[in-house]
């Protein structure tokens, strides 16, 4: 078993015929801690903190040393409760795709409505809940539980709200009914349309609430209360309750620290100097993380009901509860079968997809502070990945990678805003008789709605686009009557217009672009009256002066006379422009990718023949090549990831992952793995 969306789903027989209550479920600790959107303290905050905050409010509208003295105070306030209060760094949506089935979920009312806190009051409890309503749409096999806790601040009122939102986002027929809990085997929830079980620790009332499980009125587990700043203290205290046992009930182990007060004020006189290290709940949880596995390894004869921590995507928890409930977990190693793109946002936090040996889409990212490996997992549905039809960032910030599925479908895989998450999409075929050829290429207009331009199985070109409000498929035909569509050469985006660039059926290079009213083909030729057109490099845009809109155009190939060409956008016409190869010595093997560097200029890299890479950059004055080699031996560059602003991505022969950082001095290469 190794797909963490779907474990459960996949789980054997003898598992599947439990109630859900006898499995072991992995779950994450302070769930909606992952992102705050206010300031406003949560009601557990001490006195002490609350009358800082109010403090530094008061003497931000004072003048003078005042006012200064307000920000400064505020400040190390703002960071110390953000410091010490983000728990987690995944979405709900992204910890259930990691296999958490357990969300603690802390609630309280402010006057923007019900949120979920920890430290600051984090993101509104709608929000969350739009997360797990996306997973199990898409999953429905898997059975998810949210414990809402430290609910007495909440008026009758606001439980009913509060009722009101889990309703009406899940559907009634998703909530597990009264009489099913205990009753009812895994299986039988599943076939059901169950899908989500609700846990409250507070109801204002003493009828029953109509779709949660009240845990101060009828115990499923036990819950040791257990305040530990040390992994040793955790660990005996766990123990201890073990020990005592509660009739037989499954032990919720929450295998997390909590922090004292002087490691919080030691954090805050921290930040004042500027060569200490940080001192967060991050780093002051790692030990409990570290240690987590062990324990539950060493528990192995305890009934475990709930496995939960900080951070879980730095754990192996999803593993330790499979492992502690005897499934075999697979430890088989994961390659790159398939590059599928790069891309950079405009935060500059670069992206590359490939596909894993084990079907899914993974994706290689920086966090802001570290590189990380990232599941996105299969499509829905059985359906699986062919090939890569190319990478796009909308508006600077939606990712999206578009794939051929197995359904002859083209796929896509995208972060949505609105729940915060990575979503599957099937934007199907471009008409009921004309399937998907290939791909050639993407490209925005008007800053926001992305393309992707697609080679029909009738020899048309045509496009996937967002109208606004929804996907559309669009003919635009081929360059003439008697010239169809050969390979693509690249897209580019200019002047809020994208230009794709293809060889025709006559050899010669076609445009097919936007005027502002249609779209119409325009013959480029060739490089010159001997040269024709070999092997497809790729284009871009390039921006004039840093300015908000591009007005320049690149295609760039390899001639017949094994020469690199480009052909540009001059500002009132196109030229080409022969720019040679890598060394007298060296030819072009294969495209490599395109990029422009961080001060607007054009770049092309090719894997020469002599197996390394180089690049062809525009210096401000001339074209020059430059030799960046290879990953270190005995790593081969195998296949083209993408470029971006300061990283080209590649595989080596043995699947992995491999990036040329080209932030300082000449690059360096850095293997990412698998």
């Amino acid at each position: 078993m190794s797909d963490s969306k779907t474990w459960m789903a996949d789980l054997p027989p003898a598992l599947l015929s439990k109630p859900l209550t006898a499995l072991t479920l992995p779950g994450s600790h302070d769930s909606g801690a992952y992102k705050f959107t206010t300031e406003v303290l949560d009601p557990y905050q001490t006195p002490g903190i609350k009358a800082v905050q109010d403090a530094a409010i008061d003497l931000k509208n004072l003048p003078g040393m005042s006012q200064l003295a307000g920000l400064v105070t505020s400040s190390v306030l703002d960071t110390a409760v953000r410091d010490w209060g983000l728990a987690q760094t995944l979405t709900l949506r992204e910890q259930l795709e990691n296999g958490i089935r357990w969300l603690d979920l802390r609630t309280m009312s402010i006057k923007q409505g019900i949120f979920l806190f920890h430290g600051y009051a984090a993101i509104p409890v709608g929000v969350g809940i739009k997360q797990v309503k996306a997973f199990i749409s898409d999953w429905p096999k898997e059975v998810v539980v949210l414990y809402f806790s430290h609910m007495s601040t909440l008026s009758v009122a606001e439980h009913m709200a509060l009722g009101n939102i889990i309703e009406s986002v899940l559907g009634v027929a998703t909530l597990c009914s009264s009489a099913d809990l205990g009753a009812k085997s895994l299986q039988e929830l599943q076939t059901q349309g169950t899908r989500v079980v609700v846990f409250y620790d507070h109801w204002p009332s003493s009828s029953p609430c109509p779709f949660a499980w009240m845990l101060d009125q009828k115990s499923f587990y036990q819950t040791p209360s257990i305040e530990a700043d040390s992994v040793g203290s955790l660990v005996s205290q766990l123990n201890s309750a073990i020990m005592a046992g509660a009739g037989g009930l499954p032990f919720n182990a929450g295998f997390t620290t909590t922090p004292a007060t002087a490691d919080i004020i030691w954090s805050i006189v921290n930040q004042l100097n500027l060569f200490s290290s940080k001192h967060d709940l991050h780093w002051f949880t790692q030990g409990a993380r570290g240690a987590l596995s062990n324990w539950v390894s060493a528990n192995a004869a305890t009934s475990l009901g709930i496995v939960s921590t900080d951070f879980v995507d730095e754990t192996s928890v999803l593993q330790a509860c499979l492992t502690h409930m005897g499934v075999t977990v697979s430890s088989a190693p994961l390659s790159i079968k398939l590059p599928i793109g790069a891309l950079s946002t405009d935060g500059g936090r670069p992206y590359a997809f490939v596909l894993g040996s084990d079907g899914h889409l993974w994706q290689n990212y920086w966090t802001g502070s570290k590189w990380q490996w990232y599941d996105a997992g299969m499509p829905p549905q059985g359906i699986t990945v062919l090939a890569s039809l190319g990478v796009l960032s909308v508006a600077g910030k939606r990712p999206y990678a578009f794939m051929l599925g197995s359904n002859g479908h083209l796929l896509q895989n995208y972060w949505d805003d609105t729940s915060n998450s990575w979503r599957w999409c099937d934007t199907g075929t471009p008409s009921g008789s004309v399937g998907i050829s290939k791909s050639l290429g993407t490209a925005m207009q008007d800053g926001s709605r992305p393309y992707i331009f697609i080679l029909g199985t009738d020899g048309q070109l045509w496009q996937n686009y967002w109208t606004g409000s929804n996907w559309a498929w669009f003919c635009a035909g081929q360059p003439s009557a008697s010239v169809s569509v050969g390979a693509g050469i690249g897209t580019a985006y200019c002047d809020d217009r994208p230009y794709v660039f293809v060889r025709g059926s006559d050899g010669n290079l076609w445009q097919n672009y936007w005027t502002g009213s249609n779209w119409v083909w325009n013959p480029l030729g060739t490089p010159n009256a001997n040269t024709g057109i070999n092997m497809p490099i790729g284009a871009l845009s390039v921006y004039d002066g840093g300015l908000l809109f591009t007005n320049r155009a690149y295609a760039f190939m390899v001639g017949s006379d094994g020469q690199l060409w480009q052909i540009y956008w001059t500002g009132s016409y196109w030229t080409w422009l022969c720019t040679g190869t890598p060394s007298p010595t060296v030819g072009i093997n294969a495209p490599m990718g395109t990029r422009l560097t961080s001060d607007w200029r054009p770049c092309v890299f090719v894997l020469g023949t002599d197996g390394h890479l180089w690049q062809n950059t525009w210096s401000g004055s001339q074209w020059d090549w430059y030799d960046n080699g290879v990953p270190t031996a005995p790593a081969a560059i195998g296949y083209s990831v993408g470029a971006v602003t300061n990283d080209v991505f590649v595989t080596d022969g043995s699947g992995r992952l491999w990036r040329f950082d080209l932030t300082s001095g000449n690059g360096v290469w850095v293997d990412s793995g698998t």
